[in-house]
């Protein structure tokens, strides 16, 4: 009954956060990056010793993908060293930032070899559709700049810390729970497609894929409840944050833990390699995180084991059923 009422308590929390102005489901929201096509035009040696190196890495390791968002911004892409002095990005000690309006990267001198191949890859999966303004950038989408309306930016943010991590030799800090859920997507959705969905900016075929699971409202609310991981890092109101925070981060747990289980029931026909691979892909979820100000965990484990043994009572039901519906298949 406690498990009920917290879950209840969670969706009524996230579903409320959805109806306010900041966060609002729109369907028609979702929508498909424009399709261009890969410019050969580009003169490497022109372009920046840095950037050129992040070229060469990223097309050579990623082969089966043509980037055609990174070919068409390369042409024009400006750096600018500096200072970042908006309070926007000073409370959350962004140290660099790509802005897609102008397609440049502003980051913090002394500092570049750390933060500039995160933003090439913003860079270089971000696309402006020039009718209505709205902007496409990995797995984050913006309509109407005129109220700046945002979706996906947690999800974006930790699968682009990821790739860094993944291609690049950089520290292992930012973005630890946005990285962790889009590394537990990804084991479901698949390395390749992943990332071509990323480059493609395509948030709308993500959530196609992911609808063989779950209905496209639990899948909005699971992109806006990584959303407000953003929180954890902003240097004021971490306490005031952190409640919704835990909320958000048990619904993620449950949506992925979900997911998980789904798809082993279509790949695995045996109940104890069943519980391996469960137990091998939740228990990262159970780790303290370490924020700027402090280690937090986020899931107690008592709450963790609750949960955890719901996913396992499903997991034996369906195969003691499965089993059954065998024998009377045999029976007849």
């Amino acid at each position: 009954m406690n498990d009920i009422k917290l879950s209840f308590g969670i969706l009524k929390y996230i579903n409320k956060r959805i109806k306010t102005n900041k966060y609002k489901y729109k369907v028609n929201f979702i929508d498909n990056a424009p399709i261009i096509d890969k410019s050969e035009n580009i003169d490497l040696e022109t372009i920046k010793k840095d950037v050129r190196h992040f070229y060469n890495v990223v097309t050579s390791q990623i082969r089966y993908y043509n980037f055609p968002y990174m070919h068409r911004n390369l042409k024009s892409l400006k750096l600018h060293p500096s200072f970042i002095k908006e309070l926007r990005f000073m409370k959350k000690r962004v140290k660099a930032y790509y802005n897609c309006l102008n397609n440049s990267i502003i980051y913090e001198k002394g500092i570049k070899d750390s933060v500039l191949p995160h933003e090439l890859f913003h860079m270089a999966s971000t696309i402006r559709k020039d009718n209505d303004l709205s902007i496409y950038s990995g797995f984050s989408q913006s309509t109407n700049l005129g109220d700046y309306e945002l979706i996906g930016t947690g999800l974006n943010e930790g699968y682009t810390q990821l790739l860094t991590e993944r291609y690049f030799d950089v520290e292992k800090k930012s973005y630890p729970l946005e990285k962790l859920a889009a590394l537990k997507l990804e084991e479901i959705i698949g390395k390749e497609n992943m990332q071509i969905m990323y480059f493609d900016a395509d948030l709308k075929g993500l959530i196609i894929k992911l609808s063989n699971y779950k209905d496209e409202r639990q899948i909005i609310r699971f992109i806006y409840a990584m959303d407000d991981f953003k929180n954890l890092y902003c240097k004021f109101n971490v306490n005031t944050d952190f409640y919704y925070i835990k909320k958000s981060y048990y619904y993620v747990v449950d949506f992925l833990l979900d997911l998980k289980f789904h798809k082993i029931i279509s790949k695995s026909n045996d109940l104890q390699d069943a519980k391996r691979q469960l137990i091998i892909y939740s228990n990262d979820f159970k780790k303290t995180f370490i924020s700027k100000k402090c280690a937090i965990r986020l899931i107690e484990k008592e709450e963790f084991d609750k949960l955890f043994k719901k996913y396992l009572e499903n997991l034996k039901n369906y195969y003691i059923l499965k089993r059954v519906d065998k024998l009377k298949t045999y029976s007849k």
